[in-house]
């Protein structure tokens, strides 16, 4: 696959993943399980975080908001470099789990900092 323009390079990038997860069916549940083990260690770390970090007064909630628009940033990116144009619902779950990692990464550098 050649790259003519901007626009192909996610096309470059993924499509060998989507030509793996099209040449069986293991391969293609072996990738769902692999994003659905993300997203939920993302949502437990964010569940154990929230946790340590504390209950909602004026200092954390500047960390959960600046968490949430790091998750926010992560995912706009996550938007224009994922491809549109085959397993969508799949990306749109990593993009989610990725957006999460990020906010979690930040929520666990601010906990260490602050103890």
């Amino acid at each position: 696959m050649k790259i003519h323009s901007l626009s192909d390079i996610p096309a470059w990038l993924f499509y060998p993943l989507k030509t793996w997860t099209d040449s069986s069916y293991n391969h293609y549940n072996l990738f769902l399980s692999l994003i659905m083990i993300e997203v939920l260690f993302a949502l437990g770390a964010w569940w154990y975080l929230y946790k340590k970090i504390g209950k909602s007064d004026e200092r954390t909630d500047r960390i959960y908001l600046r968490a949430t628009w790091l998750c926010f940033v992560v995912v706009i990116v996550c938007e224009s470099i994922f491809p549109t144009e085959y397993l969508l619902k799949q990306f749109e779950v990593l993009k989610y789990g990725i957006g999460m990692l990020a906010a979690d990464i930040y929520l666990f550098a601010v906990y260490r900092k602050s103890n």
